[in-house]
């Protein structure tokens, strides 16, 4: 074991590492091309190294070895501007000195034959180059992250450029198309132009007189064209305004196993058009030069926020969100100057100077007022559904397999049978149920219907019978595609079909309830002729007290047959129960 060295002798040794031409003030250069110089060697031999500011050397960072720095840098052995001009006569030649010379000297062949001697010079002679070209490879990155640099600001540059030209283009509706849908009298001059804030989805506004599998979308924006035509009160009621549309609200599945042509065509569903009106006028305007949504401009709110910069991450985006409002005012404004859909209105308008508004134009803050507090349709629907109990009628709209149920979950006996078809059914009992993947124990609503499949046998698989006898079915409280027809009323149908914070459920929420509607509607007229018919078979019972037998005989029929059904035996048990009262006789 050999002697163990003193501190002394250790920070001696560490410190003979060192070649003689690195000293305080030696420079060196890192792979990124920034320069340091070594501002202190302590005892132990650890090195500091500091960057040059402004005459002053602030400390950059500390190497416990020579080793440690040579692995992140190499020593420069001149200045570096003269490293600066050999890089630029060697770019010029494409480093053929360097070629050359390393075809010359690496030859192994050569150093070989020549002895120690030779091969120790070609050796020392390598380690040259290559920290030679290790000075200049990061010379060459420092250069390049100059010119990186340079080429963002000139980029930058072209961005501001290239953002006054689509301004330009955007006021001269360069990339804008007018369709003139409906024509007629313009307003009068003094009648102000209304904005309105929200922009609306072409599907949702026509879903409810016109049904379009999947709803319309881009293909088809005449559809709107026609609707609004005679619908316009309905989404812009003024005489003079504008209101933004775009085709859809949600992407729309094309199909198809191309996902790029289903992207395609969904980025057409989201182009903002312009509906304008002007007494008669209609006109419909697409635009690819904005994305507006899903305000045209800002509340008061957000333009507090937006001043004051609270609630933005960074003043970039804040200047980015205020550009885009402002680039729609932009837009409007050369509308107004270049083309008729406004005119006559007021000499000297100008959106960018609210000076100039004076009784000519209005802003109709519609998306600020949106909501009144009623429940929205999902949640009208969960308390609806909240309240089902045995005997209870259901509506249920089809769709069961959309559900998240699976199969075994919703058919207790082993079928293949079609899920049922839309339409009004009784809740025959409710029972606990546990899906196979969680213990926790839900209400499964139960239902009876008859597929009319074919019933084959198990043993031999062979088709013997079409089925004859109703099979039941799990329905859940949950399920969107069942709703308590017992609770709704058509004022709450009316209401969700017509307002439009709920509308974006239309394709779902529409069907549905039209066809309850309609139901209830035939129902009521039945009820209605049918007291009548008990009115007219009777004389002594109030319409009071008829009403209260025909809701009596509804309980008594609930789980036995459909309402309409045995009116003569409805109409005889009805004249018993009036006459004494609760009768024992039972439905068939």
């Amino acid at each position: 074991m050999g002697k163990k060295l003193t501190k002394k002798a250790e920070n001696e040794l560490a410190l003979n590492q060192f070649p003689p031409n690195v000293t305080v003030g030696t420079q060196v250069i890192g792979r990124d091309g920034h320069v340091y110089q070594i501002t202190k060697i302590t005892k132990k031999g650890e090195i500091h190294l500091g960057e040059k500011e402004d005459d002053k050397i602030s400390h950059y960072g500390n190497f416990e070895s020579f080793e440690e720095l040579t692995a992140n840098y190499t020593i420069l052995d001149k200045p570096i501007a003269e490293y600066e001009e050999e890089l630029m006569k060697e770019l010029q030649s494409g480093f053929a000195s360097y070629k050359a010379d390393e075809a010359a000297k690496a030859s192994t062949d050569m150093v070989l034959s020549s002895g120690k001697d030779v091969a120790e010079q070609a050796q020392r002679h390598m380690v040259a180059v290559t920290q030679k070209l290790a000075v200049l490879t990061g010379l060459m990155e420092q250069k390049k992250n100059e010119l990186q640099s340079i080429k963002q600001g000139f980029q930058d540059q072209l961005k501001k450029i290239n953002r006054v030209v689509g301004i330009i283009e955007l006021y001269l509706g360069v990339h804008s198309t007018i369709e003139h849908i409906k024509e007629g009298g313009p307003a009068p001059i003094d009648y102000p132009i209304c904005f309105r804030q929200l922009v609306l989805h072409m599907d949702e506004e026509v879903a409810l007189e016109q049904e379009i599998n999947g709803g319309l979308d881009f293909s088809n924006v005449e559809v709107f064209d026609k609707w609004v035509s005679t619908n316009v009160n309905k989404i812009l009621p003024e005489l003079k305004g504008i209101v933004v549309c775009r085709p859809r609200r949600h992407s729309k599945d094309y199909g198809g196993d191309n996902p790029f042509l289903n992207e395609a065509k969904n980025a057409e569903n989201m182009v903002t058009y312009f509906l304008i009106r002007n007494g008669g006028n209609l006109y419909r305007i697409r635009t690819n030069d904005l994305y507006i949504y899903p305000h045209l401009f800002p509340s008061q709110a957000e333009m507090e926020k937006m001043s004051s910069g609270e609630g933005y991450h960074d003043r970039e985006r804040n200047e980015d969100k205020m550009l885009g409002y402002k680039r729609n005012v932009l837009f409007l404004q050369g509308l107004i100057d270049r083309t008729e859909v406004f005119r006559p209105h007021a000499e000297g308008l100008n959106l960018l100077r609210p000076q100039t508004y004076g009784e000519s134009v209005k802003f109709i803050y519609d998306a600020d007022g949106l909501g009144d507090g009623r429940m929205s349709y999902t949640q009208w629907l969960t308390e609806l559904n909240s309240q089902l109990q045995r005997g209870d009628r259901i509506y249920f709209m089809g769709g069961i397999y959309a559900s998240s149920k699976d199969d075994e979950d919703r058919f207790p006996q082993r079928t293949q049978a079609n899920s049922p078809s839309k339409g009004v059914y009784n809740i025959k009992r409710i029972e606990d149920f546990s899906h196979h993947y969680s213990s926790k124990s839900v209400d499964a609503l139960i239902i009876q219907y008859n597929p009319k499949d074919v019933i084959y046998n198990r043993k031999y698989w062979q088709e013997e019978k079409t089925r004859s006898k109703s099979i039941p079915v799990r329905l859940f409280r949950n399920d969107t595609c069942i709703i308590n027809y017992e609770k709704i009323k058509i004022a709450d149908i009316d209401y969700y079909l017509q307002d439009r914070v709920n509308r974006k459920h239309y394709l779902k929420m529409m069907p549905v309830l039209k066809g309850i509607k309609k139901s209830l509607i035939e129902e009521k007229k039945w009820e209605d002729g049918f007291f009548e018919l008990i009115m007219h078979r009777q004389n002594h019972a109030t319409e009071d007290q008829v009403r209260e037998a025909i809701e009596w005989w509804k309980r008594k029929v609930i789980e036995k047959r459909p309402l309409t059904k045995e009116d003569a035996k409805a109409v005889r048990m009805i004249m018993k129960y009036l006459a004494n009262g609760d009768t024992n006789e039972e439905v068939e």
